[in-house]
C-alpha cells in the first residue's frame, strides 16, 4: 500500500501510524503486531502509538476500539500531522 501511494502521490509524504493493540490479545498475536510496529518504525515515517494507558478496546472481542478510543487516536493523528 506505501508503495502504491507513494507512486500515485509522489510529492506528499506518507506516514504509517504505530498499530496501538491490546494485552489481552494471545502471545502470537501481541509478537505479531510487535514486528509489525518495529517493521513500520524503522522503514518508514510513522505517528507514534499513543500512551497504551489511553487505548481501550471493547470487552467483546479485544480488538475493536471504543467509541472514545476511536475519537482519541483521530485527534491525535490529525494533531500529529499538523492538521
Amino acid at each position: 500500500m506505501w508503495k502504491q501511494s507513494t507512486l500515485c502521490f509522489p510529492n506528499a509524504t506518507i506516514y504509517i501510524p504505530i498499530i496501538n493493540f491490546s494485552n489481552s490479545l494471545t502471545v502470537h498475536q501481541q509478537t505479531a503486531l510487535t514486528t509489525l510496529n518495529t517493521t513500520i518504525a524503522s522503514k518508514y515515517n510513522f505517528i507514534p502509538e499513543i500512551n497504551p494507558l489511553l487505548f481501550h478496546v471493547t470487552s467483546r472481542d479485544n480488538i475493536h476500539w471504543t467509541l472514545q478510543t476511536a475519537e482519541m487516536l483521530l485527534r491525535y493523528w490529525k494533531q500529529h500531522l499538523n492538521y
